[in-house]
Parts: structure tokens; sequence; C-alpha cells
């Protein structure tokens, strides 16, 4: 844990529906564990608590995590975001998505070690593609990212259009979302 991650909350984001996968793709198991287990662990080595964000109340997991439930349903990961935001007395979250399993704590150190405000998030080091499921999040943002989603907004690229956020560079390889199962068999 980084000397930087004091002021910090790690938030699993689990709330989805999965509709692409077909059920809740976060117990989906890739080398032996569940996918937020994966994300989990990571986080966990490189923030000092982690909870999860969930859409219901009737969702949990073999993780040693409170639970945070999405204040607003069917609006995806941006009610996730500000709820873990409004839950919490920290300055800051990292966010990762739970199908993101490859990401390692050294990638999650060095967006904490590269932070900036408001948001800052991970970029495909070979595509340039960003990753906003995977970052830091300041509290600033929170007014702005509740009037957006209360006006409608649900995506979370749209919201990124409106806003100021920097990035840090990723391996390809840890941002590797797993969305169908045939994305599981590539990744094994």
């Amino acid at each position: 844990m980084t000397e930087s991650s004091s002021d910090i909350l790690g938030v699993v984001l689990s709330g989805g529906s999965s509709r692409r996968f077909g059920s809740d793709k976060a117990l989906t198991t890739l080398d032996g564990r569940a996918l937020i287990e994966h994300v989990y662990d990571a986080l966990s080595r490189a923030v000092p608590k982690v909870v999860v964000s969930v859409g219901s109340a009737n969702r949990t997991y073999h993780v040693p995590s409170q639970y945070v439930i999405d204040q607003w349903q069917d609006v995806g990961p941006l009610s996730g975001i500000a709820s873990a935001l409004s839950a919490t007395e920290t300055e800051r979250i990292f966010v990762v998505a739970a199908d993101l399993p490859r990401i390692r704590t050294e990638s999650i150190t060095a967006i904490l070690d590269g932070f900036q405000r408001p948001i800052t998030i991970a970029r495909n080091a070979d595509s340039g593609r960003l990753q906003p499921l995977c970052g830091v999040w300041h509290r600033d943002i929170l007014d702005d990212l509740t009037h957006y989603i209360l006006d409608g907004g649900r995506t979370v690229m749209a919201f990124l259009d409106m806003v100021d956020h920097h990035t840090v560079d990723i391996p390809p390889a840890e941002l590797a979302n797993i969305n169908r199962p045939t994305d599981v068999r590539a990744e094994e």
C-alpha cells in the first residue's frame, strides 16, 4: 500500500445486469477463482479498505467486504460510482469493474501515484483506449455526476467528455473486459 492511498476507498463495481453474459459474471471463475475475487485481491493490496458496489441488496459475494447499494437503479456504473462517493468520507475512491480480473496491484498503484483531480483513469498503453472503470474519482466530481445522472445521463464516456480527466497508461492485457462467456475462455 502506498502512502498516497491512505485517503482512499477501493470500490469493486458489480452492480450490472450482465445482459451480454447471461448470468452474474462477477461469479464466473477464471483460473479457479471468481472474477470479483481477482479484482478484490488486487485492489485490497493497494488501498486500506475495499467495498463492493451492487445494484441491489440481494447480491452477495465471497469477499470480506461491505456493500454499497446503488442509489439509482438501471443507471449503470455511474450510479455505483456516485453511490460510493456519497457513502464514504474519503476524498477519493479507486473504482475497478468486477469484469477486469487481470488488473494488477502495481497498475492500481501507478494510477494512484499519477492521480490528478478530479478523475484519473486507465488507458490502454497500446491502443490509447480509455478504461474509465479502472481509476480514481475525487469527491469534487460528485455534484456534476449527480446532476448528469438526474438529467438522464447514463454513459461514462459521455460524462468524461464533459469533465476534466487524466490518464495513466496500463498494459493492455490488464484491461481485457470479460463481457461474454467466450471472453473467459479466451483468457484461460
